[in-house]
């Protein structure tokens, strides 16, 4: 049997004395010994709470960045302090400028990687760039660029990005997930769901045909959606069959709460520093 375990070391929630939050995602998963820490969030917290709950960070095996905003990668040059070992995974797309805008104008500063110009040339031989699927372990596989298929989720970005010095629409085309691989079917890991949480959902179904979907977990970038959008997306989730949904970061209260509403027991709610058996 496998054994599957997932630690939230950073979310938007914490309810538990001694821990701290942030806007953010970073997730601890143990696969069967082997540790894979799924983003860094923005700052340190997620060392903080690392050690809070005696978790020596020097046991990660691998860093999956999902994609490059500040609130996904911002941690890294800590966890490289901390650890001297673990190469880190991102896409090749993800290291640009880049910025919030509503009607074509900049809202606020970069929210792209922070340590872009001043830290990379510490850690940059540990990086390891890819734009298509990667197994990193057996059983274990970097999506790659998701393919967007799901008409509901084409929705216009309100995302910018600085390309040769211009200013052009984002559509977070770096963004990658993880799936494992397990007894009770395939478990897909997400950051932000920016391409489109269905869209991920059948990405990894291409990746593993004929796996049922164990889970779903982390952010689905549904926090802004419409009403037809949001239905679409738990309707979507009963017909492929998921038995567990576990929305974290940008899912947004009202989407998690109307999840919960319709599809009860299937979504489960974590927050900071809580643990979830998987598989054991």
């Amino acid at each position: 049997m496998l054994l599957l375990k997932l630690k939230i070391l950073v979310e938007n929630q914490v309810n538990r004395r001694g821990l701290l939050a942030e806007h953010g995602l970073s997730m601890l998963i143990n696969i069967d010994g082997f540790y894979v820490l799924f983003d860094t969030g923005q700052t340190a917290v997620f060392a903080y709470n690392a050690e809070q709950e005696g978790i020596d960070l020097r046991c990660v095996d691998a860093v999956v960045l999902s994609h490059g905003h500040y609130d996904h990668t911002g941690g890294l040059p800590v966890f490289c302090r901390l650890n001297k070992d673990a190469p880190v995974y991102v896409h090749q797309k993800a290291f640009y400028e880049r910025f919030n805008s509503s009607q074509g104008k900049l809202l606020g500063k970069n929210i792209g990687i922070p340590w872009l110009r001043e830290k990379i040339d510490d850690f940059k031989h540990r990086i390891r760039n890819n734009a298509k699927p990667v197994q990193i372990q057996k059983n274990v596989v970097l999506s790659g660029e998701v393919v967007r298929t799901v008409h509901f989720e084409d929705d216009k970005s309100n995302f910018l990005l600085k390309k040769d010095g211009k200013l052009v629409e984002d559509r977070v085309w770096d963004e990658q997930f993880l799936v494992v691989k397990g007894d009770r079917g395939i478990y897909i890991f997400v950051g932000c769901g920016h391409p489109g949480i269905i869209n991920c959902i059948e990405s990894a179904m291409n990746l593993f045909p004929n796996e049922e979907i164990a889970a779903i977990i982390g952010g689905m970038h549904l926090q802004n959606v419409g009403s037809a959008r949001l239905e679409a997306t738990i309707q979507q989730f009963k017909e492929l069959g998921v038995k567990m949904i576990v929305p974290l970061h940008c899912t947004g209260l009202q989407a998690v709460w109307e999840m919960k509403k319709i599809l009860q027991e299937r979504v489960t709610i974590l927050v900071c520093g809580d643990e979830l058996v998987l598989e054991s």
